[in-house]
């Protein structure tokens, strides 16, 4: 699966190989460029510049079919940080978390790293999930 980037004149400026049968683009919120999921090949690729610049593939993601970051944390006053990547595992029926990079939380500690995802679990759903996105609710 190939994906085309073109800009506002329609003119192709990259061509990006992100695995057999993408089925969810989304723009990435936390990093830039966009985040492609490949269901034949069961991972996420997020692609910048026309290059893929990072990639997640698990085991416990048996059917991939969408992914999503957390938005950036710049809310009444929060300073702590996390990417937090959703993806959901359409034959799987659940939802997976992951860390994408290392946090930071709002006493300064940290956790994870900024090498490797950290898998935070899964949430089974009732059907089988399609799409997915991310919200963040501060109170």
């Amino acid at each position: 699966g190939k994906v085309h980037e073109l800009d506002a004149s329609l003119k192709e400026t990259a061509t990006t190989e992100v695995g057999a049968n993408p089925t969810c683009l989304v723009v990435a919120t936390q990093t830039s460029g966009f985040i492609a999921t490949s269901r034949g090949e069961a991972k996420i690729s997020w692609v910048s510049g026309g290059e893929v610049v990072r990639e997640l593939a698990d085991s416990r993601m048996t059917d991939p079919m969408c992914a999503s970051e957390t938005p950036a944390l710049s809310a009444k006053g929060y300073d702590g940080n996390a990417v937090v990547v959703l993806v959901s595992d359409y034959e799987g029926q659940q939802l997976h978390s992951y860390l994408s990079a290392q946090a930071t939380i709002p006493s300064g500690a940290a956790v994870g790293t900024d090498d490797a995802f950290t898998y935070g679990g899964a949430y089974a759903v009732a059907g089988k999930p399609w799409g997915v996105s991310v919200t963040v609710d501060i109170q």
